[in-house]
């Protein structure tokens, strides 16, 4: 009869931990949600840095830093890098990159529009799919800041998986972002004549493949790392976006653009 009751008092505490669990779970992901609205306000404003990492390197895009702007004025959006801008404003997409001095103007109807308005995990199959996939858990860094992590193990087949852990750093009084970070660990079976390939073209395979049992493997790591910074919702810094108009001319008669100033002998493609 003990044995017997103490099996049901551990049955028990089992369910609650349990229950304890998914509503940890759910609160979290809640959070994890309320931080990320700061991106769904109708006037918002930051500044951010992202650097990219991978280990191996293969290319050099595999590590790059970039400074980032970005603007939204109800539903006109401008984001800016130092290879290009880019504006979403009346029914105009535009794109103006700077490295192969061309300007992308496309249309965008109002549905496309409310699509970037829609919260992260703000409906409840998201949110389970969410906490199916991953493990998450918070942890309070100091009397500013708390991180949530997501961690999930991808099987992609049997010779291939990858884990994606991803950390997102806020404050814990403003729900604000300060850093959202992912890092992914892959490892995939390669054959012989693929990593001759790779050696064909240059790359060197010594750090990239690695001898698992009997099998050849493509393991690398990569990261990513956005900082966020200046992050202002007020109206007064959204009414400063800058405007596609600044930086080209429209014919309304003959529907055609062209570049302004320094921006005069880029090549313009409308594809609409």
């Amino acid at each position: 009869m003990i044995r017997y009751k103490n099996k049901i008092l551990l049955m028990l505490f089992a369910i609650a931990t349990l229950k304890a669990n998914a509503q940890d779970t759910t609160a979290m992901l809640k959070e994890f949600s309320k931080v990320m609205s700061f991106s769904v306000q109708p006037y918002l404003h930051y500044t951010s840095i992202t650097k990219m990492e991978a280990s191996p390197v293969m290319q050099p895009q595999d590590t790059i830093t970039i400074k980032g702007e970005f603007y939204k004025n109800e539903t006109n959006l401008y984001l800016s890098n130092q290879k290009e801008d880019m504006f979403m404003e009346d029914s105009f997409f535009v794109q103006i990159n700077h490295e192969r001095k061309s300007i992308w103007i496309s249309k965008v109807d109002m549905e496309t529009k409310e699509k970037m308005n829609i919260l992260p995990l703000g409906n409840k199959d998201l949110q389970e799919l969410f906490s199916k996939n991953y493990s998450i858990s918070k942890m309070v860094i100091d009397e500013r800041s708390s991180r949530l992590n997501f961690e999930t193990k991808q099987y992609f087949d049997s010779v291939s998986v990858a884990v994606v852990n991803i950390d997102l750093q806020y404050s814990g009084k403003s729900f604000l972002p300060e850093l959202l970070q992912m890092n992914v660990n892959m490892k995939q079976q390669i054959p012989d004549e693929q990593i001759q390939q790779l050696k064909d073209q240059g790359t060197d395979t010594r750090q990239l493949i690695q001898k698992i049992g009997n099998s050849n493997y493509l393991v690398r790591n990569q990261r990513v790392k956005v900082t966020f910074e200046n992050i202002d919702n007020t109206k007064e810094k959204a009414m400063q976006i800058p405007s596609w108009k600044e930086k080209l001319n429209y014919n309304l008669i003959e529907n055609e653009f062209s570049g302004k100033g320094v921006y005069s002998d880029y090549e313009v493609i409308k594809i609409f």
